[in-house]
């Protein structure tokens, strides 16, 4: 450690070679060789400081073997103003970084070269090569973000026994205040094995999502690439989507979902297509509304519309039909059949609505069944509510379609 101060009656400290190291060699052992950090000049009231560097630490870390940084920069902390160039090399990768800082202004260029993300971090699901540049500019204040920019190329990347390219990402960060944040983002790959361009953002605050939207085109998609099971290794999908979502306060979500020309080629069922698929839910003074148009299914319902209680319901009242059914000698010979519990609903806990399944073609497709449907499809109407001491029903039935017929 040396001191010193010149004829400018700047206080210099410098350190050299200084050394660290933890839990044996095994673990880890860091050194330094250069460091100088310097303040005062002049008056107090003109004191500048900062910190100096061009220095190279090296040692070994777990997972990551050899370690390598050679770095080199200063900044002077009344001025905010400073600048930092830096190698990184180790066994796992090697990285550079470029950055300027300028009173709340931070500009920076980082750079990966061959760097092993599953190894490093232990995880299967990451890349096991990554080559990558970032370019980043932000604006802070009282050390906090106002905003962020973020450009991020991927000319080169192994995932999943795969080599990838041509991917760019772009990141936009905005904080409106301390309770509303927003991060807009923009993927285009021209990757045959991953191509499309898909935009969105999202909004949130004080804990809360507040809105989301994505739109954009995913031209090709080899499922292989999001680790399906070996059976649809060879299987690719693609298409069109449009989607928004807003959390308007205590009334509830409302979705607005579009899909169309969507594909799946080559899965181990077949290939199937959907041409088109709108989705539109909404607060009501029932609860939820909910509006579905497809090639396979409409549908129309309100009330509660957890995902979770409607399947349990539907079960539990397909139940009450199959074993009404099988309680009579004589199977009624009508198109639909219908159980009924006594009481009076509460509209605020009950779900009511229709139900229209058109095609079975894209179900058969993804999980391999073999469900012809009558050519008018299946039509379901239904009242159920939360409360078992209320009136419920379940009504199912098609041109052609009898409980309990062969």
């Amino acid at each position: 450690l040396h001191l010193s101060v010149d004829d400018d009656r700047t206080l210099w400290v410098t350190a050299r070679q200084g050394h660290y190291a933890w839990g044996g060699a095994e673990k880890g052992n860091l050194g330094v060789t250069d460091l100088q950090l310097f303040a005062a000049r002049g008056s107090l009231a003109e004191l500048t400081g900062g910190v100096m560097t061009d220095s190279t630490l090296c040692g070994v870390l777990k997972r990551v073997g050899e370690v390598q940084l050679n770095a080199s920069g200063a900044y002077r902390l009344l001025a905010d103003r400073g600048n930092l160039r830096a190698t990184l090399r180790t066994d796992c990768g090697a990285a550079e970084v470029q950055a300027t800082a300028d009173n709340g202004h931070l500009k920076g260029v980082v750079s990966v070269r061959d760097v092993a993300l599953s190894s490093l971090l232990a995880s299967e699901t990451l890349p096991t090569m990554l080559t990558a540049q970032a370019e980043v500019t932000s604006t802070l204040q009282n050390g906090e973000v106002l905003a962020a920019r973020s450009s991020v190329t991927l000319p080169q990347m192994q995932w999943r026994g795969n080599d990838l390219k041509d991917i760019r990402l772009n990141l936009d960060y905005q904080r409106a205040t301390s309770l509303r944040h927003a991060l807009s983002a923009s993927l285009s790959s021209l990757d045959e094995q991953a191509r499309g361009d898909v935009e969105g953002k999202v909004e949130w605050g004080g804990g809360k999502l507040l809105s989301g939207s994505v739109k954009g085109e995913l031209q090709n998609l080899q499922l292989q690439l999001l680790g399906m099971p070996a059976a649809w290794q060879r299987a690719s999908v693609g298409g069109k989507v449009s989607a928004e979502l807003l959390s308007p306060g205590q009334k509830g979500q409302r979705a607005d979902i579009h899909l169309s020309e969507v594909h799946l080629r080559e899965g181990p069922h077949g290939s199937a297509s959907l041409q088109n698929l709108n989705l539109l839910l909404q607060p009501s003074e029932e609860g939820e509304r909910l509006h579905l148009r497809s090639d396979f299914l409409d549908a129309d319902l309100q009330g509660n519309l957890s995902p979770k209680r409607l399947v349990a319901a539907l079960k539990e009242k397909w139940q009450c039909i199959l074993a009404d059914t099988a309680s009579h000698r004589n199977v009624p010979q009508s198109n639909s059949l219908q159980t009924h519990l006594s009481a009076t609903s509460d509209n605020f806990r009950t779900t009511s609505g229709r139900l229209h399944w058109k095609s079975a073609d894209l179900l058969n497709a993804l999980l391999g069944t073999d469900i012809a449907l009558a050519h008018d499809g299946v039509d379901v109407q239904l009242l159920l509510s939360e409360d078992v001491q209320s009136r419920s029903s379940l009504t199912v039935g098609t041109d052609s379609f009898r409980i309990g017929s062969n």
